[in-house]
């Protein structure tokens, strides 16, 4: 895993790892906190209208993937995910990266990954953060320098190996002897330990200027102007394969050569909070059921509600607890500390109105109470005619004392 010392020093800063790999094998590393020019200078070759160079500021430091996520990874969310080929090129090697990806897609996908990971937030990252991560404090059309022919030393670009699939292909001097897609990580990585940040796979991102955030928008709506492809991959020119380069087509639908890799936020402190099991409804004694959040916490926390073992799962937990009438509190233990308390009011549990007695039926004051605490008719006739009355529960001494004067 390539580290540099500012990665490392952002970490130091921070409190946090420079590098992680969650429970689901995608590594991340630490991108730190800082300011870029952003887009390409007029001067560059194959610039576009929409690369206006302008200073960007990253307030906050945040986690990259490391690679782009591989079909493999992408099917444990989604097992029928299947692309098709491309050019006669087949797809569907599950080490690959992933392709015939959306906006939509993708923006699933991470909040899939954040509900089987409740440590931190998971997300599409916008094209700022991207496109800083790509630079890596590096200017100009590439991280590795301004050099053509260094291209296939870094990146899986559209050089001689890929011209042999496709003759047609514009291209870069060199054999980086991929001739589609490159397994992840076969390129070395950009001096933050990114690798195939350019080339493979072009990247779906949020657009400049949209919250990436899951609550920021919609990702049902399809709409293109929320997601942008960054840089042309595998089958790009050198115009193609630019830091700046900007792909604003709808990413509403699949795109053929489009995969993505996901940002992850620092580690979440663990929190706890308890919903009022009483909203909505009066809460009446006996049990209660206790649903609350419990972010950042592993299954084997050890959380207890008012005495009672509850498993943290999927940024949640329940638990069944049994409460008097009156003024209560509901408290949540954390590994022996207090991390939540939720005041409720209790109300006695409702008496059963007293049962009906059939004409017929000649009961007892005790036979009438058994009945109103179990909920029961006191005496039924059944659809046979006969008729039943009920004993309550009790104890007798049975049999005959040895005075009895009839015992044999």
């Amino acid at each position: 895993m390539r580290i540099s010392e500012e990665q490392v020093e952002a970490a130091e800063r921070h409190g946090v790892p420079a590098w992680f790999e969650n429970d689901l094998g995608m590594r991340f590393v630490l991108i730190p906190e800082g300011k870029f020019q952003m887009g390409s200078p007029l001067e560059e070759p194959g610039r576009r209208t929409n690369e206006p160079l302008h200073e960007v500021r990253i307030e906050r430091p945040f986690y990259l993937q490391a690679t782009e996520i591989t079909l493999t990874q992408y099917r444990k969310w989604n097992p029928a995910h299947a692309p098709p080929p491309v050019f006669g090129v087949a797809m569907d090697d599950p080490s690959l990266p992933v392709t015939h990806m959306s906006g939509y897609a993708a923006m699933t996908y991470a909040r899939w990954v954040e509900s089987q990971d409740t440590s931190r937030d998971y997300w599409l990252p916008a094209e700022t953060e991207w496109e800083y991560a790509c630079r890596a404090g590096t200017e100009g059309r590439w991280y590795w320098g301004d050099s053509l022919e260094d291209a296939t030393l870094f990146a899986n670009v559209a050089d001689a190996a890929a011209r042999r699939r496709d003759a047609g292909l514009p291209g870069f001097p060199g054999d980086d002897g991929y001739g589609a897609l490159a397994p992840p990580g076969a390129f070395p990585p950009n001096p933050w330990g990114l690798h195939d940040i350019l080339g493979n796979v072009r990247e779906i991102c949020w657009k400049e200027g949209v919250n990436p955030h899951p609550a920021a928008a919609d990702p049902h709506n399809g709409d293109a102007t929320v997601t942008v492809g960054r840089e042309d991959g595998w089958s790009g020119s050198p115009a193609g394969v630019r830091t700046a380069l900007r792909q604003e087509g709808n990413f509403g639908g699949p795109w053929m050569n489009c995969g993505f890799r996901l940002a992850a936020g620092l580690p979440v402190k663990p929190a706890v909070a308890v919903a009022d099991p009483a909203e909505g409804a009066e809460l009446a004694e006996g049990a209660v059921v206790v649903r609350g959040s419990a972010r950042g916490l592993p299954s084997d926390a050890a959380l207890l509600v008012n005495g009672v073992r509850a498993v943290p799962q999927g940024g949640s937990f329940l638990a069944t607890i049994t409460l008097p009438p009156g003024d209560q509190e509901i408290e949540v233990l954390l590994d022996g500390r207090a991390a939540a308390l939720c005041s409720v009011k209790v109300a006695a549990a409702p008496r059963p109105a007293p049962p009906e007695v059939p004409e017929w039926a000649k009961v007892s004051a005790q036979q009438v109470a058994e009945a109103r605490r179990l909920g029961v008719p006191v005496a039924f006739e059944n659809p046979l005619g006969m008729r039943f009355v009920l004993i309550p529960a009790g104890r007798f001494a049975m049999g005959s004392p040895p005075t009895d004067k009839f015992q044999g």
